[in-house]
């Protein structure tokens, strides 16, 4: 996902928005369904009434009968009713409608030859087109989400986007394909629609206990505080090692991480849970480049 202007140089300091969907939001994707609508993007098969579908798509999400659905009895003009329904949405029902738009209403862009339609442009592309835009829109409005095959998904903040693309850009060697999994899994959790921060930080942890093991060679997974000494054999910094274990701590002081523990350690949060996943994809990398940067080259 792109970065906006704003994030990029440093102008928006607010976390992002995990709970929510502001006013300029509703305005900005206004002016989206407006475009998708005008370039006859929106139709189905027993309507060429696109706002209306539109509407009655809104209405729809929100559980409301106000606007009756016969086409000819709308109090207002559709587009007028749109930016009303909008206005009265919840975030979460404008989350579930802009998904359901791009499952139900999204259309191949084409035109009738005698009785045969003709596609210009095919759904898939349209719905390519429609992700861009609600991405930029997520983007400028500094929102925790992404938009992915048509459902939204818990990103988190650019530095740690740019941290798990790193690590993915080291992790090519199929021998790494377990740390590979586990960070998935992290992902998987962290990103979910009900997300689960305690297995999201344990999976990101265990990736890097995968990574040293696999790299190093070295057992760590019985005792992580004395394996990880070994790595200082290996030209890393005492320091650093220390950083592995105060991570690796954190599996077993979360709350629900590592064991039932309904008592003691501390609550994983949105926050704690991201910001074990970044560290721990930074973590990965820099395993994966040491070890690698370690194999001598061929004198030929």
């Amino acid at each position: 996902m792109k970065t906006s202007f704003t994030q990029r140089i440093g102008v928006n300091s607010k976390a992002p928005i995990a709970s929510g969907f502001p006013d300029t939001a509703k305005t900005a994707l206004l002016f989206i369904l407006k475009r998708f609508v005008s370039e006859d993007k929106v139709r189905n098969r027993d309507s060429d009434k696109p706002w209306e579908l539109v509407v009655l798509e809104m209405l729809r999400t929100i559980r409301q009968e106000s606007v009756p659905s016969e086409p000819d009895a709308f109090p207002n003009l559709p587009e007028e009713d749109c930016r009303e329904v909008l206005k009265a949405m919840t975030w979460t029902q404008v989350y579930t409608f802009c998904e359901r738009f791009y499952a139900q209403l999204l259309n191949d862009k084409g035109y009738w030859d005698g009785g045969d339609w003709v596609i210009k442009v095919p759904v898939s592309s349209v719905r390519e087109d429609f992700t861009d835009e609600i991405n930029n829109l997520i983007s400028e409005e500094n929102l925790s989400f992404v938009f992915e095959d048509g459902e939204f998904r818990r990103a988190g903040r650019p530095q740690t986007q740019k941290n798990i693309s790193r690590m993915n850009a080291v992790l090519t060697e199929p021998r790494l394909d377990r740390v590979k999994k586990h960070f998935q899994k992290a992902y998987g959790f962290f990103s979910a629609k009900e997300p689960d921060n305690e297995n999201a930080l344990k999976e990101a942890v265990t990736g890097i206990e995968a990574a040293i093991e696999i790299m190093s060679g070295h057992k760590v997974s019985q005792d992580f505080a004395r394996g990880v000494q070994k790595l200082s054999d290996d030209g890393v910094p005492a320091v650093i090692t220390q950083v592995f274990t105060k991570l690796y701590a954190c599996r077993g002081s979360a709350s629900g991480a590592a064991h039932a523990n309904t008592t003691g350690g501390f609550s994983v949060g949105s926050l704690e849970a991201e910001l074990v996943l970044s560290l721990s994809a930074a973590v990965i990398t820099y395993i994966v480049d040491h070890y690698n940067s370690r194999i001598e080259e061929p004198l030929f």
